[in-house]
């Protein structure tokens, strides 16, 4: 058999030609197929189950103080009845209190300041849908050192100079020189007052012994009473 091969490249040209033809116009009925639903999209890209979207302090934060309390956020609604969150400091002592939820975020008040160091934070919540979330997160509390206060020098100040006393020169006192009557006077006085302290004692003696010359002419009497007779007659014959 003889074949015209002229006649049959002609053939096969044909043919790749019509075949190209049929994809060409395919493309474009590929290339304008509707994408899929948007709700379709939706629930693709949605979490099977509740996660943690967020916390403050971040994990891995480092703070320079203790916060007053811990949050977190969660992408649902979490159970209230159902929390569990331990906060602990650096001495891995607990530092936290009740944990309160409200809607999507759970919240931790710091009860303790425990200083410096890191701070942990291990959770198990319920989300809405019932599926329990549990994680931990951690961060760092590093205050800055106290700055030291610079104190200036005391400048002592000297003791006060003792003042210096200033003798004072005294003046004799006057005399003023007494006048001759006045010095006259007091000599008299003086001579009175000596002749008054002689005076005294001589009037006892002499009224002593007067006294004692009564008594004794009186014992005289008594004891010779003939003699007083005797004596007393001449006295009374030489009367006129």
């Amino acid at each position: 058999m003889i074949v015209n091969r002229p006649a049959l490249a002609a053939v096969l040209t044909a043919a790749l030609l019509v075949a190209g033809g049929v994809g060409v116009s395919l493309a474009p009925v590929a290339a304008a197929a509707p994408p899929a639903p948007p709700a379709q999209q939706a629930l693709g890209a949605l979490p099977a189950h509740s996660v943690l979207v967020s916390s403050n302090p971040a994990d891995g934060a480092t703070v320079k103080t203790v916060p007053a309390q811990v949050t977190l956020t969660f992408n649902e609604d979490i159970d209230h009845k159902l929390l569990q969150v331990v906060l602990t400091g650096p001495d891995a002592k607990p530092v936290g209190g009740t944990p309160t939820a409200t809607g999507a975020t759970v919240t931790t008040p710091v009860t303790r300041q425990a200083g410096n160091g890191t701070y942990k934070v291990v959770f198990r919540v319920v989300s809405a849908d019932g599926h329990p979330i549990s994680d931990a997160l951690s961060f760092v509390v590093a205050a800055p050192a106290a700055t030291p206060t610079s104190t200036s020098p005391t400048t002592s100040t000297p003791a006060a100079t003792p003042a210096t006393t200033t003798p004072t020169a005294t003046t004799p006192a006057a005399t003023t020189p007494a006048t001759p009557g006045t010095s006259t006077t007091s000599a008299g006085d003086e001579r009175t007052n000596s002749s008054a302290g002689w005076v005294a004692p001589v009037v006892t003696i002499v009224v002593a012994l007067g006294l004692l010359a009564a008594g004794a002419a009186a014992l005289r009497r008594r004891r010779h009473p003939d003699q007083s007779v005797l004596i007393r007659a001449p006295l009374i014959s030489a009367r006129p």
